[in-house]
């Protein structure tokens, strides 16, 4: 084992941490703006691909299947308003540019393929953009914007609940992001979540559990 993954083990329980580093004071959830916090886990659930969400919206599926239209605006409109709340506002700028270029797509009344390749093309380059926006954030920050985008690769690409090895892994990232709730709470979430039905729901089930958290419960 590396020296780094040791530590990041030892960081999941800050007591333990503590009583090998007393020195050093890990940062707590309540020393954390949680208003950046929250934007983060929205610019990762909805921002890991934008583009998937775009199809299963206003493609042949969301069609078939009487999607209302207007939630990609909804989308894009929790991407903006994030997004000037979690990063500079010369990044926030560069990702509104295309955030609008998708919104003006998505709204022609007949787009054509040209008009689909520039939604296309700016929908991927908004979520290419954010994957690397993690270095620009705290580790809090940045640990949420990655949980965010693994949930939401899952809500997007997965049709089943995730086998086992990943749930504990999404897991272990959940009790380092919320250090203050029981691991005895954690586990009983994750357990009532291996019993609904599909990805999509999983991820969800997750992520409002970890919104709320962040939101109410420190």
């Amino acid at each position: 084992m590396f020296w780094d993954e040791i530590i990041s083990s030892l960081a999941l329980n800050p007591i333990v941490f503590k009583s090998y580093y007393p020195m050093i004071q890990p940062p707590s959830l309540e020393s954390v703006d949680k208003r950046r916090l929250l934007a983060a886990l929205d610019l990762g659930f909805w921002g890991a691909d934008l583009w998937e969400s775009v199809l299963l919206i206003r493609g042949e599926f969301g069609l078939m299947a009487q999607e209302d239209p207007d939630k990609v605006n909804a989308i894009l409109r929790v991407l903006e308003v994030q997004a000037r709340v979690l990063l500079a506002p010369q990044d926030a700028d560069h990702l509104d540019e295309s955030l609008k270029a998708v919104h003006a797509g998505c709204q022609k009344p007949r787009p054509k393929q040209d008009d689909w390749d520039e939604v296309e093309f700016h929908a991927k380059r908004v979520s290419q953009w954010l994957q690397t926006a993690g270095s620009l954030l705290s580790v809090p920050e940045s640990n949420v914007l990655n949980l965010g985008f693994q949930l939401g690769a899952i809500y997007h690409h997965a049709d089943e609940v995730p086998e086992g090895t990943v749930r504990s892994r999404v897991q272990k990232k959940v009790r380092a992001i919320l250090p203050n709730v029981p691991n005895a709470e954690i586990a009983r979430v994750f357990s009532d979540a291996k019993g609904v039905w599909g990805a999509y729901t999983w991820a969800n089930r997750i992520c409002s559990f970890v919104e709320h958290e962040l939101r109410f419960g420190f």
